[in-house]
């Protein structure tokens, strides 16, 4: 059914008590992408279940120009035939194209997804080696996931990719291992397992493979932690965040404390994993950069903020 391009088709409606439901209707195979291809598809459904187009007051996609375009979208076309129909854009498809702008906002999340990606596409692309991945898994008796590719717009898809990659991170390591001492294989084949392998190893991904948690600062006063495609976490500050960094530069202890500061000059540390807020300063600028550093020279982590370093050449004399 996943290879089948079909369109789904569900509304929602309120009972004479007030009560809002939602149903899903059917699917509708094979409509093309075209916005007037969909049209005429979902209007001929609802015509064929008796159901008036003009009794509905919203409809809602996600945001693909097919789908939401103001002029020639799927939206557009349904608001010409009624215009009560107000179209409001999917909120959990916005917040997963959130979700993964905040990741490729961060340069080391940038370069471990384009590593789960390369390892799939490794994989998949060759019979003999998905056989030798599939082969160790079961030797190893472990009901691991398999690898799965990243999806560009669907941070859920993303983090499906880590879970998967974790729960077979011994058993990938070793069919790459297997195949880039395998003297049948191609020499081109060995490098590029033994470079993949050599970036499993590195320490920032296996950090990012247990600590990638997007946090967004949004300009509504609220920092707000995802997990999969939901709000895990939703936390009230005083102002809107202009900067985050991670506590001690890599989050602390066990990873989940964050550095904010906000607009009206508050400066905090917030533990996510426990909706625990603390006040760090208390003076009153809004803040653009912060930093760890032990700039004392005792040991212990210094918070800096709006930091500026100048280089000097040293003259000869």
């Amino acid at each position: 059914m996943s290879h089948v391009d079909q369109l789904v088709l569900a509304v929602g409606y309120v009972l004479n008590d007030g009560v809002p439901c939602e149903r899903f209707l059917t699917f509708i195979p094979s409509v093309g992408h075209t916005a007037e291809g969909m049209f005429k598809s979902v209007m001929r459904e609802l015509g064929n279940l008796e159901i008036n187009i003009d009794d509905c007051r919203g409809q809602s996609y996600d945001n693909a120009s097919n789908m939401s375009g103001t002029y020639n979208g799927l939206q557009a076309k349904i608001k010409s035939k009624s215009p009560l129909a107000l179209f409001i854009p999917c909120a959990a498809h916005s917040l997963n194209l959130v979700g993964s702008s905040a990741a490729e906002s961060c340069e080391e999340a940038c370069r471990f997804f384009m590593l789960l990606q390369e390892l799939y596409v490794f994989f998949t692309s060759s019979t003999k080696r998905w056989e030798c991945l599939i082969g160790v898994m079961e030797d190893s008796y472990q009901n691991n996931k398999t690898i799965k590719r990243v999806c560009p717009t669907r941070w859920s898809a993303r983090d499906d990719a880590c879970q998967s990659l974790r729960e077979s991170w011994d058993e990938v390591y070793k069919a790459l291992t297997t195949i880039s001492k395998d003297p049948t294989g191609k020499a081109t084949t060995r490098c590029e397992a033994q470079g993949i392998a050599r970036n499993l190893e590195r320490f920032e991904t296996a950090f990012m493979i247990h600590r990638l948690t997007p946090v967004l600062a949004c300009s509504d006063r609220m920092l707000r932690v995802l997990d999969h495609s939901t709000l895990l976490h939703s936390l009230s500050l005083t102002g809107v965040p202009t900067v985050l960094h991670l506590s001690n530069n890599d989050g602390g202890a066990i990873g989940d404390q964050l550095l904010y500061s906000t607009d009206d000059g508050t400066t905090g540390l917030v533990q996510i994993t426990k909706d625990i807020l603390e006040m760090v300063d208390g003076a009153k600028q809004a803040w653009q950069c912060l930093y760890c550093y032990a700039i004392t020279g005792d040991g212990m982590a210094d918070l800096l903020w709006n930091v500026q370093i100048a280089l000097f050449a040293k003259s000869k004399i």
